[in-house]
């Protein structure tokens, strides 16, 4: 029996000045919106948590309907955009809740929803009855007027548009078939690092290992550029203090991004291929949550360590074997790392 997961396409769109419209529309919608629930914030420091009220969505809706930001998108979009401010919007009186009863278990006290910037953009969204896949080409409503090429034939459950600077990232959510998880008996344990990206061994197959070297050395390389175009800029502006990035610094930025996400995908789908190969049904991986935080392992490893997205190739591991029917289990491993099984070390708590 095959189960169904929800998967993504992404594809970089060419700037184009009435889609950056549309997306300043969309801030502005968010705004208006945000707006309204600020203003029924109050005093959050002394109101009780509990007897909150907080407009939902169709509240919301009916009292924007008739005003020019909500229409000024299609009205799906609009929907959509309110949608995701009210989820935000209760995650903040959830996260105030929880802060209020353990204000340890929290980094900092809860924030609500910030208004964006003026001259901002925000993220554009389509349902499943204003997209349409036909002749090899997605079909955006017509008051958008878009339409991009697709390798997809599976009906869209979503379609985003995510402003970046001088371009646009296009989202296409749609569902796969997968197969089931099966019980654990091939097990495969990984362990994350810099020189060598995944180290696995297997109670059914012989030791993988990828190596993260290209990832390590343009890291570095990429530090590099970004202090020297940062120098550039501040000597160019010197009275700001926080000086203002250049098209440079954007392309800089966005080629390490790219190439990166690339790696990872390539890192992850070896993974799964020599999972398949050796049948393994279940993957284990040593993952500490906020394990990048006040680090200390000396500035230059510091830098190199907290340059990896190691959450980030996780859940790409996750997601390819969910679809081969692999199981993937994060384990806590703070007090392991740092513990020799060869010495026989006491599983505890070490300082160094």
């Amino acid at each position: 029996m095959t189960s169904v997961v929800r998967r993504t396409e992404r594809m970089k769109l060419s700037d184009a000045f009435s889609i950056r419209q549309y997306c300043r529309h969309a801030k502005n919608l968010y705004n208006h919106a945000n707006y309204i629930y600020r203003a029924q914030l109050g005093d959050y420091n002394h109101y009780p948590v509990k007897k909150r009220h907080c407009t939902s969505a169709y509240e919301m809706m009916d009292i924007l309907r008739h005003h020019p930001t909500y229409r000024a998108l299609p009205s799906h979009t609009s929907q959509q955009i309110i949608k995701v401010l009210v989820k935000a919007w209760r995650s903040f009186w959830k996260a105030m809740e929880s802060w209020k009863k353990n204000p340890k278990a929290f980094r900092s006290r809860p924030k609500p929803p910030k208004m964006l910037p003026k001259d901002g953009f925000f993220t554009l969204y389509f349902t499943a009855d204003q997209c349409r896949i036909r002749d090899g080409h997605l079909h955006f409503p017509r008051m958008i007027g878009l339409k991009i090429r697709t390798r997809l034939q599976n009906k869209v459950k979503q379609v985003r548009i995510l402003p970046r600077p001088g371009y646009f990232i296009v989202e296409i959510i749609y569902e796969r078939a997968a197969r089931p998880p099966r019980d654990p008996r091939n097990i495969l344990a990984i362990d994350l690092g810099l020189d060598n990206l995944i180290a696995g061994v297997s109670n059914v197959a012989p030791p993988v290992l990828i190596r993260g070297s290209a990832i390590k050395s343009y890291n570095q390389w990429y530090n590099k550029e970004k202090s020297r175009l940062q120098s550039i800029y501040a000597l160019q502006q010197p009275n700001r203090t926080r000086p203002e990035w250049g098209e440079k610094m954007i392309r800089l930025m966005e080629q390490r991004y790219w190439r990166i996400e690339n790696y990872l995908h390539q890192a992850s789908s070896t993974l799964i291929q020599y999972c398949q190969k050796h049948d393994i049904d279940t993957i284990v991986i040593g993952y500490n949550e906020g394990w990048k935080q006040n680090i200390s392992i000396g500035k230059r490893n510091n830098q190199n360590f907290v340059g990896v997205p190691f959450l980030n190739l996780v859940r790409k591991i996750e997601y390819k074997a969910e679809e081969q029917g692999i199981s993937v289990i994060r384990h806590e491993e703070s007090y392991t790392s740092k513990c020799s099984f060869l010495d026989n070390e006491e599983i505890r708590k070490h300082s160094t």
